[in-house]
């Protein structure tokens, strides 16, 4: 997992060209208010999905994974608290749309750790 703030990505040493690039296309996106949805950025290569989800407790929130995609969470106002886990799970998905939607949700995850945004 990488942490970064979106005034200074710029400068984050782990992130490539590429990735910097593709951030930098994603804040050009959301600069403009676009309705919740998809918004494309580079065929499926990449795309922005726009969403104004309520928080809510960590206990109703089930973790996810993606096969295909690498996920760029970018809080664009409030305060989160995100989990993410290192580990691998071995157990079954909770609910799995791996196939049709690159993602899946899983109850745990094993060794959860957590990192707040502002």
């Amino acid at each position: 997992m990488i942490v970064t703030n979106v005034n200074d990505y710029q400068e984050t040493l782990y992130l490539s060209a590429q990735m910097k690039e593709l951030i930098g296309k994603a804040l050009a996106i959301t600069a403009s208010n676009p309705a919740d949805g998809r918004h494309n950025i580079d065929g499926d290569s990449a795309f922005v999905l726009i969403s104004s989800p309520r928080t809510e407790p960590h206990e109703k929130r089930l973790a996810e994974i993606h096969q295909k995609y690498l996920a760029v969470q970018i809080l664009l106002s409030g305060k989160e608290v995100i989990g993410y886990g290192i580990e691998l799970t071995h157990d079954a998905a909770d609910q799995d749309y791996l196939a049709d939607k690159d993602i899946a949700f899983y109850k745990d995850i094993p060794n959860e750790q957590f990192v707040s945004l502002n």
